[in-house]
């Protein structure tokens, strides 16, 4: 992974926790009925909030390139390389 793809992916990741915690803190301010009639429990938030930064990190990462190293696979199941 070259300096260049590591400041990237640091700079997806920060922007998805930024936009996990203004998730959490929009719908936090939501009053119990509100949150009903979108369909959101108060337990959701924070689970919904996670799955949306996931979303924003499968987005825009996968456009980097795969790794250098020839033979290398990675397992989807462990998110790493065997």
């Amino acid at each position: 992974m070259t300096i260049l793809n590591w400041l990237h992916t640091l700079r997806v990741r920060m922007q998805a926790r930024k936009a996990a915690r203004s998730t959490i803190k929009e719908l936090s301010a939501l009053t119990n009925h509100e949150l009903n009639d979108i369909g959101i429990a108060r337990g959701e938030i924070r689970h919904l909030a996670n799955q949306y930064a996931e979303d924003i990190l499968r987005e825009n990462l996968k456009s980097l390139p795969s790794p250098a190293w020839p033979g290398l696979e990675v397992n989807p199941n462990l998110k790493g390389s065997v």
